[in-house]
Protein backbone atom coordinates (compact mmCIF):
# COMPACT_ATOMS: atom_id res chain seq x y z
CA UNK A 1 0.00 0.00 0.00
CA UNK A 2 1.12 3.49 -0.67
CA UNK A 3 0.92 6.09 1.78
CA UNK A 4 -1.00 9.16 -0.19
CA UNK A 5 -1.17 12.68 1.19
CA UNK A 6 -3.01 13.64 -2.22
CA UNK A 7 -4.95 10.63 -2.54
CA UNK A 8 -8.86 11.15 -1.08
CA UNK A 9 -9.89 7.27 -1.33
CA UNK A 10 -8.34 4.20 0.46
CA UNK A 11 -8.34 2.01 -2.81
CA UNK A 12 -7.61 -1.54 -2.64
CA UNK A 13 -7.07 -4.17 -5.43
CA UNK A 14 -9.32 -6.84 -5.14
CA UNK A 15 -7.34 -10.37 -5.35
CA UNK A 16 -8.89 -11.57 -8.67
CA UNK A 17 -8.22 -8.08 -10.38
CA UNK A 18 -6.50 -9.25 -13.94
CA UNK A 19 -4.34 -6.82 -14.63
CA UNK A 20 -2.40 -6.35 -11.13
CA UNK A 21 1.56 -6.53 -11.23
CA UNK A 22 0.92 -7.88 -7.47
CA UNK A 23 -1.37 -10.02 -6.51
CA UNK A 24 -3.52 -8.91 -3.65
CA UNK A 25 -4.40 -10.92 -0.48
CA UNK A 26 -7.88 -9.30 -0.48
CA UNK A 27 -10.93 -11.10 -1.77
CA UNK A 28 -13.78 -8.69 -0.91
CA UNK A 29 -16.34 -11.91 -1.76
CA UNK A 30 -14.58 -14.05 0.80
CA UNK A 31 -15.38 -10.97 3.65
CA UNK A 32 -17.85 -11.16 5.59
CA UNK A 33 -17.88 -7.86 7.05
CA UNK A 34 -17.39 -6.30 3.51
CA UNK A 35 -20.46 -3.96 2.39
CA UNK A 36 -21.31 -3.02 -1.10
CA UNK A 37 -22.40 0.29 -1.37
CA UNK A 38 -25.19 1.02 -3.93
CA UNK A 39 -26.79 5.07 -5.40
CA UNK A 40 -30.41 3.91 -5.46
CA UNK A 41 -32.39 2.36 -2.10
CA UNK A 42 -33.16 -0.71 -4.11
CA UNK A 43 -29.60 -1.78 -4.05
CA UNK A 44 -29.47 -2.69 -7.92
CA UNK A 45 -27.21 -0.08 -9.38
CA UNK A 46 -23.56 -0.37 -7.40
CA UNK A 47 -21.97 2.66 -7.02
CA UNK A 48 -18.54 3.04 -9.29
CA UNK A 49 -16.20 5.62 -9.02
CA UNK A 50 -12.59 5.72 -11.19
CA UNK A 51 -10.10 7.71 -8.83
CA UNK A 52 -6.75 8.29 -10.81
CA UNK A 53 -3.35 8.05 -8.76
CA UNK A 54 -1.05 10.15 -11.13
CA UNK A 55 -1.33 8.66 -14.82
CA UNK A 56 -3.02 5.57 -13.12
CA UNK A 57 -6.41 5.30 -13.44
CA UNK A 58 -8.69 3.04 -11.86
CA UNK A 59 -11.87 1.72 -11.66
CA UNK A 60 -14.29 -0.07 -8.71
CA UNK A 61 -16.95 0.11 -6.28
CA UNK A 62 -17.58 1.67 -3.09
CA UNK A 63 -17.25 -0.91 -0.45
CA UNK A 64 -17.08 -0.40 3.55
CA UNK A 65 -15.19 -3.22 5.82
CA UNK A 66 -13.00 -3.11 9.06
CA UNK A 67 -9.56 -2.29 8.11
CA UNK A 68 -6.26 -2.88 10.77
CA UNK A 69 -3.47 -1.47 9.93
CA UNK A 70 -1.26 -4.02 12.01
CA UNK A 71 -1.99 -7.67 12.77
CA UNK A 72 -0.17 -9.52 15.06
CA UNK A 73 -1.27 -12.91 14.40
CA UNK A 74 -1.81 -14.83 11.37
CA UNK A 75 -5.52 -15.51 12.34
CA UNK A 76 -6.82 -11.86 11.68
CA UNK A 77 -9.71 -10.60 13.07
CA UNK A 78 -10.50 -7.44 14.82
CA UNK A 79 -8.96 -8.74 18.16
CA UNK A 80 -5.62 -9.16 16.84
CA UNK A 81 -5.71 -6.52 15.21
CA UNK A 82 -4.12 -2.63 16.19
CA UNK A 83 -5.47 0.63 14.64
CA UNK A 84 -8.96 -1.23 13.23
CA UNK A 85 -11.88 0.96 11.84
CA UNK A 86 -14.79 -0.66 11.64
CA UNK A 87 -16.76 -0.32 8.35
CA UNK A 88 -14.32 1.99 7.03
CA UNK A 89 -15.23 3.58 3.00
CA UNK A 90 -12.78 2.34 0.49
CA UNK A 91 -12.49 1.03 -3.34
CA UNK A 92 -12.76 -2.43 -4.04
CA UNK A 93 -10.63 -2.09 -7.48
CA UNK A 94 -11.80 -4.13 -10.61
CA UNK A 95 -9.51 -2.73 -13.31
CA UNK A 96 -6.30 -0.58 -13.75
CA UNK A 97 -5.36 1.26 -16.67
CA UNK A 98 -1.76 2.01 -16.24
CA UNK A 99 1.33 0.88 -15.04
CA UNK A 100 0.84 -0.17 -10.56
CA UNK A 101 3.13 -1.90 -9.06
CA UNK A 102 1.47 -1.63 -5.33
CA UNK A 103 -1.72 -3.63 -3.74
CA UNK A 104 -3.28 0.28 -3.19
CA UNK A 105 -3.66 3.16 -2.23
CA UNK A 106 -3.86 4.61 1.36
CA UNK A 107 -5.21 8.31 1.21
CA UNK A 108 -4.13 10.46 3.42
CA UNK A 109 -5.75 14.02 2.31
CA UNK A 110 -7.17 16.36 4.68
CA UNK A 111 -11.23 16.68 5.28
CA UNK A 112 -12.36 13.89 3.73
CA UNK A 113 -14.62 12.86 6.87
CA UNK A 114 -15.90 9.12 6.95
CA UNK A 115 -13.27 8.26 4.03
CA UNK A 116 -10.31 9.59 6.53
CA UNK A 117 -8.98 6.42 8.16
CA UNK A 118 -6.98 9.58 10.67
CA UNK A 119 -10.46 10.56 11.23
CA UNK A 120 -12.30 7.42 11.60
CA UNK A 121 -9.68 6.33 13.92
CA UNK A 122 -9.96 9.29 16.39
CA UNK A 123 -13.82 9.02 16.55
CA UNK A 124 -13.94 5.39 17.26
CA UNK A 125 -11.58 5.71 19.98
CA UNK A 126 -7.99 4.23 18.90
CA UNK A 127 -6.01 7.61 18.75
CA UNK A 128 -6.26 10.26 20.88
CA UNK A 129 -5.40 13.17 18.19
CA UNK A 130 -6.07 13.37 14.95
CA UNK A 131 -2.07 13.24 13.58
CA UNK A 132 -0.26 11.87 11.10
CA UNK A 133 3.45 11.13 10.71
CA UNK A 134 5.58 10.25 7.97
CA UNK A 135 9.36 9.95 8.34
CA UNK A 136 11.75 9.43 5.16
CA UNK A 137 14.88 7.49 5.73
CA UNK A 138 17.92 8.75 4.20
CA UNK A 139 18.28 7.77 0.56
CA UNK A 140 22.40 7.17 1.36
CA UNK A 141 22.16 5.33 4.74
CA UNK A 142 20.91 2.12 4.81
CA UNK A 143 20.85 1.63 7.92
CA UNK A 144 17.35 3.79 8.09
CA UNK A 145 13.98 2.99 7.21
CA UNK A 146 11.21 4.83 6.31
CA UNK A 147 8.39 5.45 9.27
CA UNK A 148 4.97 6.24 9.47
CA UNK A 149 2.81 7.14 12.70
CA UNK A 150 -0.83 7.57 13.63
CA UNK A 151 -1.91 9.79 16.69
CA UNK A 152 1.43 10.87 17.61
CA UNK A 153 4.19 12.65 16.13
CA UNK A 154 7.98 10.66 16.92
CA UNK A 155 10.14 13.64 17.83
CA UNK A 156 12.93 11.47 18.25
CA UNK A 157 12.73 10.66 13.86
CA UNK A 158 13.24 15.05 14.29
CA UNK A 159 16.70 16.94 14.96
CA UNK A 160 16.53 18.76 17.70
CA UNK A 161 13.32 17.09 19.03
CA UNK A 162 10.23 18.58 19.61
CA UNK A 163 12.17 22.15 19.99
CA UNK A 164 13.66 21.21 16.47
CA UNK A 165 9.32 20.70 14.94
CA UNK A 166 8.26 23.46 12.60
CA UNK A 167 4.46 24.01 12.11
CA UNK A 168 3.28 25.81 8.34
CA UNK A 169 -0.59 26.56 7.95
CA UNK A 170 -2.17 24.36 4.96
CA UNK A 171 -3.60 26.22 2.58
CA UNK A 172 -5.25 23.96 0.71
CA UNK A 173 -8.64 22.22 0.81
CA UNK A 174 -9.00 18.62 -0.17
CA UNK A 175 -4.72 17.94 0.11
CA UNK A 176 -2.00 19.33 1.75
CA UNK A 177 -0.39 22.58 0.70
CA UNK A 178 1.67 25.18 2.12
CA UNK A 179 3.05 28.71 0.72
CA UNK A 180 6.58 28.54 -0.46
CA UNK A 181 8.50 32.17 -1.09
CA UNK A 182 11.89 30.24 -3.15
CA UNK A 183 13.34 26.93 -3.30
CA UNK A 184 16.97 26.27 -2.35
CA UNK A 185 19.47 23.92 -3.96
CA UNK A 186 22.31 23.34 -2.36
CA UNK A 187 22.60 26.72 -0.26
CA UNK A 188 21.18 28.60 -3.30
CA UNK A 189 17.90 30.07 -4.27
CA UNK A 190 16.30 29.53 -7.15
CA UNK A 191 14.85 32.62 -7.65
CA UNK A 192 11.11 31.73 -7.96
CA UNK A 193 8.73 34.54 -9.12
CA UNK A 194 6.67 35.13 -5.75
CA UNK A 195 5.27 33.29 -3.27
CA UNK A 196 3.88 29.75 -4.60
CA UNK A 197 1.54 27.29 -3.28
CA UNK A 198 3.69 23.85 -2.91
CA UNK A 199 1.12 20.44 -2.79
CA UNK A 200 2.71 17.89 -0.54
CA UNK A 201 2.40 14.52 -1.76
CA UNK A 202 3.86 11.67 -0.54
CA UNK A 203 3.14 9.46 -3.08
CA UNK A 204 5.46 11.65 -5.63
CA UNK A 205 9.07 11.10 -5.96
CA UNK A 206 9.32 14.18 -7.89
CA UNK A 207 9.61 18.03 -6.75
Amino acid sequence: MIFDTASQWITIDNQQIPNAELISNYDVSESVSAKPQYIDEAKTTPDIVDPNFGSVLFEGQKYTDNMCLVQVRNGRNDNTGRLCVRNMPFISVTGIIGDFSANGIFGLAPHMHERSFVNQLYMQGEIEDKVVGLNYEDAANKQQVSTVTFGYIDYNQIEGGQDGFNYYNNIGLNYWAVLMDDVTYIDQGLGTSGPMMAIIDSGNTTI
